[in-house]
């Protein structure tokens, strides 16, 4: 339940502050990884399952986890799924 709960905090975060270059924080190799994770885990972080899936794929911490959330969201790839906090990627593979 941790790791949907800060998937939920970084959705928030997120919305709070579009647009936030974070480029000093995230590489673009911490972008791919995480699309990458979220494109295996279904193109959704929706549950406990598939957030604990993308954390572990991934390895990042939660400062890194909102730090891409934040960057992928002002670069529209990221998009609200429901109001519990899951999001979905919007782009590569995942692109409607």
């Amino acid at each position: 339940m941790k790791t949907l709960n800060v998937l939920k905090t970084l959705t928030l975060c997120a919305v709070m502050t579009p647009g936030v270059a974070l480029a000093d924080t995230v590489s673009t190799a911490d972008l791919d990884a995480f699309r990458s994770a979220v494109t295996a885990a279904g193109c959704m972080v929706n549950s406990e399952a598939t957030a604990a899936a993308v954390e572990s794929a991934t390895g990042f911490d939660e400062a890194k986890l909102e730090a891409i959330v934040t960057e992928l969201r002002g670069m529209g790839e990221i998009a609200d799924v429901d109001e519990d906090g899951g999001i979905q990627l919007t782009s590569g593979e995942c692109a409607n």
